[in-house]
This record gives C-alpha cells, sequence and structure tokens, in this order.
C-alpha cells in the first residue's frame, strides 16, 4: 500500500468545483474555506467553496481520536472569515473554546461555558402534539402510544399539580414518571 501524494489528493478534492467550460466567468474569484494541508506537505492546502462542502449534506465522521473535533472548529472557523451563519449544536461542550467567533446558548441549566452563555428554554407546553411528533419522530405501535401517554400526563399534571407528588403520577396504584 501506498500513500497518495499530497497534491494529487488535493488535485481530487478541487477538481469536482472546477468551473465547466460553458460556466460564465465574470473574473470574481471563488470564495473559498482554507481546509487542511497535509502533514506530509505542509506547502500543500486543501480549500473548497461553500457550496461544495455544504451544498447537500456534510458529515464529518471517524473514529475515537481521529480528528472530528479539530476538523468541526477548523471549518467553523474558515466560515467565520465570511460572517458565514452556522448552527451547532454542541452536546458534550467542547467547543466552548469558539467564543471569540460565536455566540452560545444553552438549553437548560448547568455552569454555562463559556460564561457569557446564555440559557434558553424550550416552551415544550406549546408544542400540539403534530410539533411533538414532527420534532421526535415516533414509531407507530410502541412509540405513538407511550408519547401520548407522556403528553397526557403532562398536561395533568398541569392541570392538577397535587397529582405529581414529588414528579410521580400514581396511576391504577403503580407510579409513573412525571415527563417533563
Amino acid at each position: 500500500m501506498y500513500s497518495a501524494h499530497p497534491v494529487l489528493l488535493r488535485w481530487i478534492a478541487e477538481a469536482s468545483q472546477r468551473p465547466r467550460s460553458n460556466d460564465p466567468d465574470d473574473g470574481t474569484p471563488p470564495l473559498v474555506l482554507n481546509i487542511a494541508r497535509f502533514a506530509s506537505s505542509s506547502d500543500t492546502a486543501v480549500s473548497l467553496t461553500p457550496e461544495r462542502l455544504f451544498g447537500r449534506h456534510c458529515a464529518v465522521l471517524g473514529a475515537t481520536g481521529g480528528g472530528k473535533s479539530w476538523t468541526v472548529a477548523r471549518l467553523i472557523e474558515e466560515a467565520s472569515r465570511f460572517n458565514a451563519k452556522l448552527i451547532l449544536i454542541d452536546a458534550t461542550g467542547e467547543f466552548y473554546t469558539l467564543d471569540n467567533i460565536s455566540d452560545h446558548v444553552q438549553v437548560g441549566s448547568g455552569a454555562p461555558q463559556p460564561a457569557v452563555t446564555t440559557e434558553v428554554t424550550l416552551p415544550y407546553f406549546e408544542l400540539t402534539e403534530q410539533d411533538l411528533f414532527a420534532l421526535f419522530k415516533p414509531s407507530g405501535q410502541t412509540q405513538v402510544p407511550k408519547l401520548r401517554a407522556a403528553m397526557k400526563s403532562l398536561k395533568l399534571a398541569k392541570a392538577r399539580p397535587q397529582l405529581a407528588t414529588g414528579g410521580i403520577i400514581v396511576k391504577r396504584n403503580q407510579p409513573s414518571p412525571h415527563y417533563s
């Protein structure tokens, strides 16, 4: 097995975004994101247009420690050079150091990272059944009845708080967790 030369890899990555002969050329240089340099050849950069990178779907996949987080951070930093609008859902909070180029919001409570994080809440009680089904996409025969039961429990607990002692609603002498 042999490694391909970095220039060949750059050519393959960038070749698909070159204008076709029938595309108009107005002389304006294309907007490109500098996404990588090869470790074996640091003078060989790979650049892609945002349309090519994010046009339809974009996924960053790899093994643990393979550089996924670094790649996502790099994409965000490059896109921010052009005042791009991106939304990153950071479930683990590892991108808090990007505070100089982003606004951070946090759903729910907890120690905010960075300190300038704005806490937001989702008013679930204002969502309709159709909204919740669209959001969670429950499967028909098992999850739909459970989601409906959870919504009924929430409505019952809101209408009659005395029935939800300690977050538990007792049904038929069996405790059922109060979904909140």
